[in-house]
């Protein structure tokens, strides 16, 4: 995400150069050119080459492999030339946008530098250590007696290399080829300097409920009870999700309208695609301010989302059901194509892949949440309406269920067939979103859904993505208004 903001943020600033108002994010007006050079075409070419620069330092790898981006510069028209730097040409305009992106966002403490490991730091001046562990042999994990029921526990999650008797991925303790064990994703994020946000924590929330605590709490219903009772009653809500939800439901409302195996974004995954505004256009106005702004609430401000401080490093409902339930009888998803079964509790299985398991991170709040809600605020405010599906507004050249017709516009039909993890053997099943404020709902109960986070990871993560989406739509306003 932080690649996607890094890559549109340059274009951004390419684009602004050729405004008359509008100020670079990173290089204020210090491009600005002179009316007649403000055409079109030059919007085009500079956006074009500020986009291949910061793509190709945000995914050099990749672009060394297989010339992907030199690839689509050349197909729109234009010659590499990396090294110009003059303002007066769309290429200088777009090399020196990307530089200045770049040589700032270098220096956010992300860790690019070293594929992202985590980053010692003044916020957090020691790694992270988690409390419970993968190792059924620690003493550390579910049922155990140092098990810590408030604290995210890493998994010991299958390789694949090991394979039941259905041929599926699965843990044999006695091989360590067969699993490898989670660690803490990007548990620095919370330093990463953020995109309109005075800090990482500015709209963080309080820490969620706590097993076996008397203490008052109020959940994100607005419900006052004990930390305990809310704790116990959010657990319960996944696990009675798990045995009373068609295993269809689950399929479609979690996995959504993109590859079910690899992002499992539901329906937030392409903001600047999905809203009409910006489905057809070029490298335009609309464009540009789209992408800058929908980009921003997806990965600078994620660092609002993923920190080890007290209110993030909190238990995924995986542990927590196997230990409060254990020694008791569940039903739940019994893997691939074999749909729901008795089990023991402590056997517990969340509806995602074998291999997956749940995400290398604690569980709150909720970042899929935050993200689709924080999309749905900048949308709602820059289309200046609720309003998604309106049933007749296509997007050229999108068929992303593949039947043949290009897409509408807040709607998805899921076919038959192989969704990455498993078949669907049923029949099509038509999904349509009205509103943005239906696109965030459904984006946040897909996680309890998918059994991957609870009702107050959820609702919170909602909460804090309505209002850093609100701050990142005012701050980029300011951009484009050149104040």
């Amino acid at each position: 995400m932080r690649t996607l903001y890094v890559v549109h943020v340059a274009m951004y600033d390419a684009w602004a150069a050729y405004d008359a108002k509008a100020l670079g994010v990173h290089t204020g007006a210090t491009l600005r050119r002179p009316e007649e050079e403000r055409t079109d075409e030059n919007k085009r070419a500079a956006v074009s080459y500020a986009a291949y620069a910061a793509a190709k330092d945000q995914l050099d790898d990749y672009e060394f492999d297989t010339g992907a981006f030199a690839r689509a510069l050349e197909y729109l028209g234009y010659t590499l030339d990396p090294s110009n730097d003059d303002p007066a040409t769309p290429a200088g305009v777009g090399n020196l946008a990307a530089r200045a992106v770049l040589e700032f966002r270098h220096g956010d403490l992300s860790g690019q530098e070293d594929n992202y490991r985590q980053v010692i730091s003044d916020k957090y001046p020691s790694y992270y250590e988690a409390k419970n562990s993968p190792d059924p042999e620690s003493g550390r994990c579910p049922g155990d007696e140092n098990f810590d029921p408030n604290r995210w526990q890493p998994l010991r999650v299958p390789t694949g290399d090991v394979r039941d008797e259905y041929g599926f991925p699965t843990v044999n303790q006695n091989d360590e080829d067969s699993y490898e064990d989670q660690n803490f994703v990007t548990p620095h994020w919370g330093a990463v300097t953020p995109f309109a946000l005075a800090s990482g924590d500015q709209f963080r929330p309080a820490a969620p409920p706590q097993f076996g605590s008397d203490a008052p709490y109020t959940d994100g219903l607005g419900r006052t009870m004990t930390n305990d009772e809310a704790y116990r009653e959010q657990v319960a809500e996944i696990v009675e999700i798990a045995e009373t939800s068609p295993t269809a439901k689950k399929r479609f409302r979690f996995t959504g309208p993109t590859d079910p195996t690899a992002k499992r974004t539901a329906v937030t995954s392409s903001p600047s695609r999905t809203a009409s505004p910006c489905a057809t256009a070029t490298p335009s106005t609309t464009t540009s301010k789209c992408f800058s702004r929908c980009r921003p609430r997806c990965s600078i401000p994620a660092s609002r989302f993923g920190t080890p401080n007290a209110p993030t490093t909190t238990m995924r409902p995986v542990s927590a059901i196997r230990n409060l339930y254990e020694d008791e009888t569940v039903i739940c998803w019994a893997g691939p194509d074999r749909n729901k079964k008795e089990m023991d509790g402590s056997a517990w299985t969340p509806y995602q892949p074998l291999d997956f398991v749940s995400p290398a991170f604690p569980g709150y709040p909720s970042g899929h949440s935050g993200f689709g809600a924080a999309w749905a605020e900048i949308m709602r405010r820059f289309t200046g309406s609720d309003r998604f599906y309106d049933g007749e507004t296509y997007l050229p050249g999108f068929d992303l269920n593949r039947d043949g017709l290009d897409d509408l516009i807040g709607q998805h039909i899921f076919g038959v067939g192989d969704i990455g993890f498993e078949h669907y053997p049923g029949y099509p099943v038509e999904l349509i979103w009205e509103t943005f404020s239906d696109v965030r709902r459904e984006n946040g109960m897909s996680r309890r859904y998918g059994g991957v986070h609870f009702q107050d990871a959820d609702l919170n993560g909602q909460a804090v993505g309505e209002s850093v989406g609100a701050l990142v739509f005012e701050t980029a306003q300011s951009y484009w208004n050149g104040e």
